[in-house]
């Protein structure tokens, strides 16, 4: 039984980019977000191909996403307590100097970053 090959060399139907020589390349370019066509201009494969491609590395693409989420939802809580650290640090001053309207201001968005924290660690269930 002969199997007829592509100008490519390739049997059709075999994904041309897994079978590329950078595949790891193009991979990691994939999941970084790169664009299609200039990903395909570099490694000389179609946008059509990539994107068939990106169907066997789905898992690992949503993985990815999934991993760039979490890292910028940890970005923002840490943003969060770096603000409520200078705002206790600004309430300490404010309470030295006896002023109550910044102590007050200071505890009130105190209470906002605490709230907001709250509501971006709270699961769907209702548990932190």
């Amino acid at each position: 039984m002969s199997h007829q090959k592509s100008k490519s060399g390739l049997r059709p139907g075999l994904c041309t980019v897994c079978h590329h020589p950078a595949l790891d390349d193009i991979n990691l370019a994939l999941m970084n977000g790169m664009a299609l066509r200039p990903l395909g201009a570099q490694y000389g494969l179609s946008p059509s191909a990539l994107s068939r491609h990106t169907k066997h590395i789905g898992r690992a693409l949503a993985e990815n996403r999934q991993r760039e989420q979490e890292a910028q939802f940890n970005a923002y809580l840490d943003e969060l307590e770096l603000l409520k650290v200078r705002l206790d640090r600004l309430f300490r001053k404010a309470e030295d100097a006896h002023s109550l309207h910044i102590s007050l201001g200071c505890l009130q968005e105190s209470l906002k970053i605490i709230t907001l924290r709250a509501r971006l660690t709270q699961t769907p269930n209702g548990r932190i």
